[in-house]
């Protein structure tokens, strides 16, 4: 049985993801209505699903917050830089009350309540003093009473029928009439046709199903955030029974005025509403959420398919059949297309993390007294969700490291002819099937401070887990640049299949630079010691044999696969390199772990296992001892 808090939590870390780029587009555009709407949205989602899964402290810390934002979405209180701050800053502390598991620290309980009273105080006099949250799992409080709607309200109907297993996944069908109660005028009618005889009764299963009939002021997205967490375990119908008429927004001076005036008057707005009505009717589906766990399968399962799909195409080719060729080559396409657009819903771009990254930057800055500024490039590259939400933190890191190289004095800055306030880039873009992130900043290098040596350890390691490379370019007396080169998709690699004997490996595409002939001549010219010299430049390389423990004695002429890991360069000695192969990762579970330098497999289309290589963990085992002696 799926955990239904856990599936909350992941949820309210979407939420409030979301929430925080509402507030940093709102700094930008305060008077945007809709982007009000959405803070009061995600607030009021946040509020109402947090008591309804038992997160009582979230829910009454963010209720404060939302009775402020209602009113400034009736333009009863003014959104200024200070409100701004305010709630991000309260976004913060609401990270820490989603997770049970860890424990609040006085200082920021105290400041929670700090908080609370400063959104309290921002309500006017009467609402302030009536204020009072109530938990929606509370269900034997009364129901709030709610004022008559006006002609502007809508009224839906809403057919809710939750599967047997609705009671066991943790979740109070009170609960979600409360939270409807709270939009408005709510009819409840219930249906108890489907219970049992009394001797076939289950007090774990769910029986009746409910028709509401609500009146709200609220739009549709805010009925459905009601169900957002029950919808995958109900049959759910909200259908829009009438909507407001054209005279609730018509000017009080109507009767004053001609039909011609009125209608020139409102022309836009008319069109407006019937666009909004006409995409809110059509597009509704486009933001449908897809289910982490299940997109992972999904792309399962794809690899599934392109294995099986090029056993069959190599065994058409064994029989020489070119009609069966020409069915495979058909479907070899369509898988392709199938794979490509089922990872494509896990895309996003880049510049979904650009505004946290400004409010951070600005943040350690301000912190130093120091003024930076920030150009973004690139935000429209995209990348996949799980690798953007795992390559924020190296990011800040970096930016971390910038921030303080570039804190020059002024007049040293406009003596250099730089601008009076330090200037840190962050561009994205996409190279041979990967993705490349560059940091840099327009300072001066003078030394690494050990704090600046460990923020690049920290960044390194992070990078690497995710199979990338960090490259940092750092000169005296000069600016420093940073590259992350990423994976797209972390289910995907694009890899360089080497052969050992009769084993297959392959090594991540983005860490191989170039491949040259290793003969044993060339060994003896080097006096047995692992080196090769490439352009000048000499290059130690790892016996993969060795390191792997592959018996037999290789070829006469091998190949020494060069790879460039932070600035250094690296070969690794194969029997063969068959050539370029994308394919679907598969974890090995405990086998991985156990094994240095292996990441995981892939199964090939002839149904052979290649094993993909750890080349970071097989360096770093190299890093603190001399390259030993060839043994050929």
């Amino acid at each position: 049985m799926e955990n239904p808090t856990g599936f909350f939590r992941e949820e309210a870390v979407e939420l409030l993801a979301a929430l925080e780029g509402y507030l940093l587009d709102l700094d930008k555009n305060p008077a945007n209505p809709e982007l009000i709407n959405d803070v009061f949205r995600a607030l009021h989602t946040l509020k109402g699903s947090g008591a309804m899964f038992g997160f009582n402290d979230l829910a009454g810390f963010v209720h404060h917050i939302e009775n402020v934002f209602d009113l400034v979405r009736k333009e009863e209180i003014c959104l200024d830089r200070a409100l701004l701050n305010l709630t991000l800053e309260a976004r913060d502390l609401m990270k820490l009350l989603i997770d049970p598991a860890v424990e609040i620290a006085p200082a920021a309980r105290r400041r929670m309540d700090e908080l609370t009273a400063a959104f309290s105080g921002l309500l006017p006099h009467k609402k302030a003093a009536e204020e009072k949250y109530v938990s929606h799992s509370d269900t034997s409080a009364a129901a709030p009473v709610t004022e008559k709607r006006s002609d502007a309200a809508i009224q839906y109907r809403i057919s809710f029928a939750p599967h047997p297993e609705f009671f066991s996944s943790g979740n109070n069908p009170l609960n979600i009439i409360t939270e409807l109660k709270s939009l408005g005028d709510l009819k409840v009618t219930v249906n108890s046709d489907m219970v049992p005889d009394l001797e076939s009764l289950s007090p774990e299963r769910c029986y009746l199903s409910w028709v509401f009939e609500l009146i709200s002021e609220n739009d549709l997205n805010a009925v459905k955030d009601v169900f957002m967490f029950v919808e995958d375990i109900a049959d759910l119908k909200i259908d829009i029974v009438s909507k407001p008429s054209l005279s609730a927004n018509i000017d009080k001076n109507f009767a004053e005025e001609t039909f011609d005036s009125v209608l020139s008057q409102n022309a836009e707005a008319i069109k407006s509403s019937a666009i909004a009505d006409l995409i809110s009717d059509t597009t509704v589906l486009s933001g449908i959420k897809v289910d982490a766990a299940k997109l992972e399968k999904l792309i399962g399962l794809l690899g599934e398919l392109v294995t099986i799909q090029s056993r069959l195409s190599q065994a058409a080719e064994n029989r020489g059949d070119s009609e069966l060729i020409a069915i495979s080559q058909e479907l070899d396409a369509l898988t392709g297309e199938l794979r490509d657009n089922a990872l494509k819903l896990s895309m996003l771009p880049i510049e979904s993390i650009f505004a946290r990254l400004e409010r951070f930057g600005e943040s350690e800055a301000a912190a130093l007294n120091h003024q930076i500024r920030f150009k973004f490039a690139g935000g429209d590259t995209e990348l996949d969700k799980g690798v953007l939400s795992r390559l924020f933190e190296p990011l800040t890191f970096l930016i971390r490291f910038c921030i303080h190289n570039s804190h020059e004095e002024t007049a040293i800055r406009v003596q250099n002819k730089k601008d009076a306030r330090g200037l840190i880039s962050v561009s994205a873009w996409h190279s041979s099937g990967n993705v490349c992130v560059s940091v840099e900043d327009d300072g001066c290098l003078t030394q690494l401070s050990e704090d600046q040596s460990t923020i690049l350890e920290k960044s390194q390691r992070i990078v690497e887990e995710l199979r990338g490379s960090l490259e940092a370019r750092l000169s005296p007396g000069r600016s420093s640049a940073f590259v992350i080169k990423l994976p797209l998709n972390l289910a995907i690699i694009e890899g360089l299949m080497i052969r050992l004997a009769d084993r297959l490996f392959v090594f991540p595409l983005s860490l191989v630079e170039e491949c040259i002939e290793l003969t044993l001549a060339d060994q003896t010219r080097h006096y047995n010691k692992n080196v090769v010299m490439v352009r000048g430049q000499i290059v130690p390389y790892i016996l993969l044999r060795e390191k792997f423990a592959v018996d037999g004695v290789p070829p006469a002429v091998q190949q020494v696969v060069i790879i460039n890991q932070n600035g250094r360069r690296v070969g690794f000695a194969v029997d063969q390199v068959v050539g370029e192969y994308q394919t679907v990762i598969k974890s090995w579970g405990k086998f991985c772990s156990q094994t240095p330098g292996i990441t995981g497999a892939t199964i090939l289309g002839d149904g052979n296992i290649a094993l993909i290589v750890d080349l970071p963990v097989l360096i770093e085992e190299e890093k603190n001892e001399p390259l030993s002696e060839g043994q050929n």
